[in-house]
Formats: structure tokens, sequence, C-alpha cells
């Protein structure tokens, strides 16, 4: 089943699954397009195949065989100033998260649904030259979720829905080696690899009343045990005595992507529809990176495997976060779209790092959909502001460098979902 699984994501996301954007930490809730248009305030709303995501419940109100294909790419800012006047900009990519939907109706009052997305995730690049070039250059963590679910309709004001979640992540995290110690030029460090683990989400849809709608969400905390190896090359001089020019080793380690849980209220008077959501993520759970090095024995060894900060404090800090949206219905064929969301930052000045230049953020959106026929294609685009993030800290202080200065950064996202409606009479 799991090779099933992996050969699938190969096959529907032949693409780069890497991206950085979110509600703190390395959240990631590109998973929809319609919902990125309203700011991602969608629990309540709940009315597209991305409600497998947001909130399972609401597929009962898809009475149709739906097929929908979505990709959302990035492009991320960031600059750096050091509080010496040193400047650098993190290297340009524009990578791409995908997401997949089908759903199933069953007789009167059953919708069953498949998932594929990426809640989750990061990739930040930093030059090789980069004065944060010690502590990070390439950082990529990807998570994939495929996530079976079903609702129930019990009556006219209540559905119920939930799933369970199979997630696949992977890591590949580069560095350079400060050599000057040992008169030499800078060595690398990579440590890759992946693991996979099991979850659950469930939901609620209340309506009241026929323009009032009441939505709860919940998802588990997913801690994949990440399997891999780590890789030194081009050491010199007493590093090179200790270690050998090359050394290669195998590593574990877990990774934490916290519960949240999500409720919304959405009030839908005529063609207009509004929508408030507050989301509650358990960050506290990110409270250290521990790499065990499977193989090494020898206590000299592992002090200069473990001399840049093993095991690494974190000391994440749970979020509570806001998103507002509307949608208007011109017609059957046109919608439009916006939203607003609040993400504060989860992680503190004093864990602070640059492979995940994270910092609260303020985000404002624009969508829309064309409708024809069994067809349609929804937009959305997303301008994130951060808060400019002024870091001092002694992250790096034991490997010779620092990170400490102001950080800028920017972030746009453009969406798009494609979706195909079956009959089903």
């Amino acid at each position: 089943m799991r090779k099933l699984l992996a050969v699938l994501s190969l096959v529907v996301f032949p693409v780069s699954l890497s991206w950085a954007v979110g509600s703190g930490g390395y959240t990631n809730q590109v998973v929809g397009t319609k919902a990125l248009g309203m700011g991602n305030a969608f629990v309540a709303t709940a009315d597209d195949p991305s409600a497998i995501y947001f909130n399972p419940a609401g597929l009962t109100q898809l009475n149709q065989i739906n097929l929908s294909l979505g990709l959302a790419a990035h492009k991320n800012d960031t600059d750096y100033k050091s509080n010496a006047g040193v400047t650098d900009s993190m290297e340009n990519a524009t990578p791409i998260v995908p997401n997949f939907y089908v759903t199933v109706p069953f007789r009167s009052k059953w919708v069953f649904g498949f998932g594929i997305n990426s809640p989750f995730g990061l990739e930040t690049h930093w030059s090789d030259t980069s004065p944060l070039r010690y502590v990070a250059t390439d950082s990529k963590l990807h998570l994939l979720n495929f996530n079976p679910t079903a609702s129930y309709k019990v009556n006219d004001k209540i559905s119920v829905g939930g799933g369970v979640v199979y997630a696949r992540a992977s890591a590949d995290l580069k560095s350079k080696i400060n050599q000057v110690a040992v008169g030499g030029t800078d060595a690398n460090k990579e440590l890759s690899g992946d693991g996979d683990t099991w979850g659950y989400n469930f939901g609620v849809l209340y309506v009241p009343q026929e323009k009032h709608r009441i939505g709860l969400s919940y998802r588990s905390e997913l801690s994949p045990t990440v399997k891999g190896e780590v890789k030194l090359a081009g050491l010199s001089g007493g590093y090179q005595a200790l270690m050998g020019a090359n050394y290669q080793t195998d590593v574990e380690t877990k990774i934490k992507f916290p519960q949240s849980v999500i409720a919304g209220y959405s009030y839908k008077p005529n063609k207009w529809s509004f929508e408030i959501d507050g989301e509650w993520v358990d960050y506290s759970a990110v409270d250290e990176t521990k790499i065990n090095y499977m193989n090494e024995t020898d206590p000299t060894r592992l002090g200069f495997l473990n001399a840049a900060g093993n095991p690494a404090n974190r000391d994440w800090h749970n979020t509570w976060n806001l998103g507002l949206g509307t949608n208007y219905e011109f017609n059957e064929t046109w919608q439009a779209r916006g939203g607003y969301f609040y993400y504060p930052q989860a992680i503190p000045n004093s864990t602070w790092d640059p492979s995940n230049p994270e910092s609260s953020r303020n985000g404002f959106t624009l969508g829309g959909s064309y409708v024809k026929q069994n067809f349609s294609v929804d937009l959305a685009y997303n301008l994130i502001l951060f808060n400019n993030r002024k870091v001092n800290n002694t992250v790096g202080n034991s490997i010779g460098t620092s990170v400490n200065g102001e950080y800028k950064t920017t972030a746009q996202i453009v969406s798009a979902n494609f979706t195909y409606k079956f009959n089903t009479k």
C-alpha cells in the first residue's frame, strides 16, 4: 500500500514539492485555490473538494463526483543585513505546491473522498558564500499527505466527517563547515532522509438557519521518524585526521508537524458570503531537534558531529491565527472573492535560524471562479507581508558564525485548481 501511494504521488505530482509559507513555523495551507482566495477562511464554507482538508463534513454539499487538480507557484524574497552592515539575499526559486482531490457521493447521505495535499513544507536557499552558510545553505522539508475521508449528513442541520492521514516526509539540509581554525577552505555537510507516519482529521458542519453556518475541524499531530544519512565532504587538516576527507553515517530524527483546531462562522445573506475563522496550532510540540548518529560510537567523532548544536533546542510557541474571507456570486458562471489572514510567529528569537526566516505576517488574497457546464477553474493571488525580524541570539556561535541582524521577507503565490464534475444521474 505504501509503495502504491509513493508511486501515485510521482504520477500525479511530477513537480517540485517545495515551499516556505504558512501560519508560522513551517505550516503551508496552500491546499485549495478557492479557500486561498478567501484568506483560507473556509472551515464553515467547505463547499468544494478541498473540504477534505479544511472540514470533511462539508463534503455532504457535493452531490456529484468531483475530480480536482491544483498547483500553486510561490515566489519568496528574503533580504538580510547583519549588525555590522553586511547584506545578503536568499537565492530566488519558484517552488510548486500541488493538490489533488476526488469526491464520490453514495446514496443520499454519504460522500467519500480522497485527497493528496501538502499542508507543511519548507524550502530556502542561501548561497555557498553567504555569511549564513555555516548554519544553512539549502534547506528542504517536504510533507505529502494522503487523506481518505467519509462524511455523513445526519440531518438538514448537521453533517459530520473524518478520515485517516498517511503522511510521507523528506528532508534535505545542507550547510558549510568552517575550517578556518585548521587552515582549510569550507567543507560540505548534507543531511538527507525520509519517513512516514499516520494521523487523522475530522470535522462538523452545523447549519442552524439557512444563512448561517458553523464549522469545526481538527487535525492530529504527525510525527514521522526520518531515517537517512549525513555526509561530510572536503574535510582537511585536523578534521580530516579525525573523520577522513569524506565521511558518511546513518542518521535518525523525529519531526513533529503540530495538531490544530479551526472554528469558523459563515454568513450568506444573498449573493455575498462572509466568513471568519480562528485557528489554534500546537507548535509547542516542536521542542527540540535531536539527530541520532546510528553507526557512530567513537566519542571524539560524535563530539565533532554534535558541535553545531545537537540536540538543538527549538522551544516553539503555539499560535492563534485569524482568517477573514468573502465571496460574491455574479451568476452561475462567475464568482469573485477576497480575503485576509494574520499569522503570528511561532519561533522565538532565541532559537531562530535562517533555514526558516519566519516572522508574523499579514496576507491579502484575491480570487475568482469560472464555471462552464461541468468544468470549473479557480484562480487566486496571495501577497504576504512579513514583519521585519530582528534577530539577536547565539545560534551559530559555536561554529564561528552569527545569524544576528535584520531579515525582511515578502512572498507571492499564484494558485489554480481545475475541477470536473461528473453527471451521476
